[in-house]
């Protein structure tokens, strides 16, 4: 399981028909590749004019999303993160300046939801890869140990440029925000070449800035968890990040059973109960986090959590019920549906 393949991608589409960018008095310019262990593609909406510069905003953002992708991926043996491992307890580590604000933000994340979204779950997430391996579930005992090297308070920054561990064997994996992490830096690189329209799609960690090329708000599709051509919803969004996480995609298989690729850092075991949350925020790191966050926790708790988050906030959580899914949506989740309406399988 590589860094990024963890973010459920299928959920969020863009789909032609709903983007937008018709032949109008502008032009949209597109650019995709295969990166960060999906796919990306990135649409800009300006004047005909300005191909030459679109071409220097793709060829930067590119760039970083390599640089991201090379020092980010914990799987990588050679990536700056991967080395963030066997340090004695309180030794001072030296980190990148922009792997430290990943780790703040994560760290922050962690905070608010009461450790549930965990940076530091490498470790447990190692059991039951070998479980998965050896067909056989993991020992209480193994959980209970690699459990104890988990916690993101146990990261202490101490500087912009250095962290301490505060228990031994403790390791960090960025899978959960690092691809989100990269499209917040495309935005910023579109936004410094003069770009204000444009929609980034990274396997399914969405941004979508100002307006498409009929000056409307992107208008973002949620397929069906259960049904794979349909659509649950479209949102109308702008200057905002959509991620949805969700409980389809299975990294372990036991004696038939599915287990999730999200793990419960409370119990050290994968989660169940919730099928998918979606989360609409000013970044996508924040919705890559807080979607990870709200698959695991309680419904009501975890959409209580977001309406406290204040404006540019907004959650759906579908989870499992007595008599079949139930919907869960924060108070602002109306205000981004294309056509508000109540949801129903």
């Amino acid at each position: 399981m590589n860094m990024m393949s963890h973010r459920l991608s299928v959920y969020i589409l863009m789909l032609g028909l709903l983007t937008g960018c018709g032949l109008q008095e502008r032009v949209k310019f597109h650019e995709e590749r295969a990166i960060l262990g999906t796919f990306v593609q990135i649409d800009i909406c300006a004047k005909k004019r300005e191909g030459a510069k679109a071409d220097r905003a793709f060829k930067d953002v590119w760039a970083r999303f390599e640089d991201i992708n090379l020092r980010m991926n914990a799987y990588n043996p050679e990536s700056e993160v991967a080395r963030l491992h066997g340090y004695k307890t309180g030794e001072n580590v030296q980190v990148s300046a922009d792997i430290l604000e990943v780790i703040a933000l994560s760290r922050k994340v962690s905070i608010e939801t009461g450790g549930l979204f965990d940076i530091t779950v490498r470790p447990l997430i190692d059991v039951w890869n070998r479980a998965g391996e050896l067909k056989k579930e993991p020992a209480y005992q193994e959980i209970v140990s690699a459990g104890l090297k988990t916690g993101s308070e146990l990261i202490e920054l101490v500087d912009e440029r250095t962290i301490r561990f505060l228990y031994p064997g403790m390791e960090i994996d960025l899978g959960g925000v690092a691809k989100g992490y990269a499209v917040d830096e495309a935005a910023r690189i579109l936004r410094s070449h003069g770009f204000k329209d444009f929609f980034i799609d990274a396997g399914g960690d969405v941004y979508a800035a100002g307006l498409n090329l009929k000056g409307e708000h992107w208008r973002i599709g949620i397929q069906h968890p259960r049904k794979k051509d349909e659509l649950l919803d479209i949102l109308s969004i702008s200057d905002q990040a959509v991620t949805t996480s969700g409980d389809y995609e299975r990294f372990v298989e036991i004696d038939g059973k599915h287990y999730s690729h999200i793990i419960d850092p409370r119990t050290g075991y994968p989660q169940v109960g919730n099928i998918s949350a979606t989360v609409i925020a000013p970044s996508a790191m924040e919705a890559d986090a807080y979607s990870t966050a709200l698959m695991i926790w309680d419904p009501q708790a975890g959409i209580a959590c977001l309406d406290g988050l204040g404006e540019g906030f907004a959650a759906l959580v579908i989870a499992e019920g007595d008599g079949g899914p139930q919907f869960f949506s924060s108070r602002e989740y109306r205000s981004v549906q294309s056509e508000p309406k109540n949801l129903s399988f």
